[in-house]
């Protein structure tokens, strides 16, 4: 497992005052994308490590860990607007 912090809400701030800069040079945009992007692969790594290390402390099959986590997100409550509309959709009609 790695050590992987994500980046914290002053860190995103700072990232979206840059990219509004009208000075923004294209280089600039092109390591705040690979900045962005290697942080959101360390993330998944990080994350699939721990599901891996779940799944395999309970004994499950890659296949029984899937259907644990599609019934899942299947029953929560989505946020607004709907990412999943449908008759049985539990959100609020509440934005």
């Amino acid at each position: 497992m790695t050590t992987h912090q994500p980046l914290t809400n002053d860190e995103i701030d700072q990232i979206r005052k840059r990219l509004n800069d009208p000075a923004l040079t294209v280089q600039e945009a092109r390591d705040i994308a690979l900045r962005l992007l290697a942080d959101n692969d360390e993330q998944y790594a990080e994350a699939d490590g721990w599901r891996e290390s779940y799944r395999l402390a309970k004994g499950l099959s890659n296949d029984e860990i899937g259907a644990i986590i599609a019934v899942r997100d299947a029953s929560k409550a989505h946020p607004r607007p709907c990412w999943f509309p449908h008759e049985a959709c539990v959100c609020d009609d509440q934005p």
